[in-house]
């Protein structure tokens, strides 16, 4: 074991020489050949199974850096099969997926994306499959990722992504999804959102994909604002009913929303089933999820359709629609006495009214997350452009309504008063206040101004 763990940090170190700047290419080459070295000359006879996985993965990678891929494939090839019953050693998977993304980017075509890419994908998600909670997230992490690179290789890519995601997908723990659906719901969003033909994807990827990734965090808030008021409701209902389930659960299941934004956008059974698979041990965050996304009304019809016999359609489901009736359909028959009690408190909650703060806190933040992403997308001239036009027009018509308190209970002379602040700083004026950086300067102060007023108010609900 100590010759193992000797001979594999001489190795890491070797790497790691091959990549120091201040060597020439001669000596990178030489420091790699020397590792080479060092592996074919170690006996492997006294290391255990998942030692010798490991090795085979270091020599994949000392090979990857020579530019010998053939033999660098066999090597995490045979890691792979080595490390298959072993535990401890999925980090095999992860480097294997390195040297398998590293030649889609080389090669950037679909036929790279429909071998390498697909093949890496499958990959990752047997490494998440292995692990726990805690440290499949790197690995689920990658795969996120590496399912928004693949987006943009055409529709055959997509479908066998899809296709990878059915078979494999249900495979990993549902626990093991739970911290990551939050994610998973942005990928395609970006792609939809902006009309991207496959055509112009395949000219422009690596344009595409720079752009994806900038507009990420953007794209990850206003998702998580949509979904906020539902959720927040669903939480409370989850206290009143006291069904069990504990903190970690409440706190999962704002995660949720999200993987369902993704079946919404683009209906794919793959998504759907994986959604299926976290609701067999998870019904009342993914029933949470869907009533975050949905109409009332859809809700209500769907869990009614699921307890009437005749009601229950066992046609395949296509449309995105289709897709969640026939989640809530198995959720109904998982959990009939929960769901539907859930579904009522549901129904009673949608006709709260918000708070003003509530509601102004929404806009703000609204208004914040467009601002930050129009920012993100101008950085070289972030400090001397001009607030934009149109959100000019939007925050003069939204000052305007600002003490219109119509509709509104408990409107507190504090309240008012904060009404009359909000409409004050808003003004714009030339010359003052009227570049881009001052705009976002007010929007954070007023976001966590609102925020902390909104945290103070009494939180018992009475239905």
């Amino acid at each position: 074991m100590d010759a193992y763990f000797s001979m594999r940090e001489l190795l890491k170190c070797l790497v790691q020489r091959s990549s120091m700047p201040n060597l020439t290419e001669e000596q990178k080459h030489n420091a790699l050949m020397e590792a080479f070295s060092v592996v074919q000359k170690t006996t492997i006879n006294t290391f255990t199974k998942e030692n010798i996985a490991k090795l085979y993965s270091l020599r994949g990678k000392v090979l990857m850096k020579l530019e010998k891929y053939d033999d660098a494939s066999h090597s995490f090839k045979t890691a792979a099969l080595l490390h298959e019953n072993v535990a401890g050693g999925n980090s095999v998977w992860l480097h294997w997926a390195d040297f398998l993304e590293s030649r889609l980017d080389i090669e950037n075509t679909e036929e790279a994306a429909l071998s390498a890419g697909i093949e890496a994908l499958v990959g990752i998600m047997e490494g998440a499959r292995m692990e726990n909670e805690l440290r499949a997230r790197k690995y689920i992490a990658r795969l996120l990722w590496l399912v928004k690179k693949l987006s943009v290789y055409g529709n055959i890519t997509e479908k066998e992504v899809d296709a990878k995601l059915e078979k494999h997908g249900t495979g990993i723990p549902a626990s093991n999804w739970l911290p990551w659906t939050l994610y998973l719901g942005v990928l395609v969003l970006y792609l939809l959102g902006n009309g991207l033909s496959n055509q112009s994807a395949a000219v422009n990827r690596p344009v595409i994909l720079e752009s994806i990734e900038s507009e990420f965090d953007s794209i990850f808030f206003h998702l998580l604002e949509a979904s906020r008021k539902y959720i927040t409701q669903s939480a409370q209902a989850l206290s009143l009913l006291h069904c069990g389930k504990d903190r970690e659960s409440r706190e999962i299941s704002l995660r949720l929303p999200q993987l369902v934004a993704e079946l919404q956008l683009r209906p794919s059974v793959a998504i759907a089933r994986i959604i299926s698979h976290v609701g067999e041990s998870n019904e009342q965050q993914v029933f949470y999820a869907v009533a975050a996304s949905q109409p009332l009304d859809f809700i209500l019809e769907n869990v009614s359709a699921a307890f009437d016999p005749l009601k229950n359609d066992k046609g395949n489901p296509v449309t995105s629609q289709e897709l969640f009736r026939d989640i809530i359909r198995k959720l109904c028959q998982n959990r009939p006495v929960e769901i539907s009690s859930l579904c009522r408190i549901l129904f009673e909650l949608n006709s709260v009214k918000e708070h003003w703060l509530e509601y102004t806190l929404h806009k703000v933040n609204e208004l914040k997350n467009r601002l930050f992403g129009f920012a993100h997308r101008n950085l070289e001239s972030l400090t001397s452009h001009p607030i934009p036009e149109d959100f000019v027009a939007e925050i003069r018509k939204w000052q305007c309504s600002l003490q219109d308190f119509t509709g509104f209970k408990e409107i507190s002379e504090d309240i008012k008063k904060c009404a009359q602040d909000l409409e004050s700083d808003f003004a714009i004026q030339k010359g003052r206040n009227d570049k881009l950086t001052d705009l976002l300067s007010i929007v954070v102060k007023w976001s966590l101004l609102l925020a902390a007023k909104f945290d103070k108010l009494p939180r018992l609900l009475n239905i």
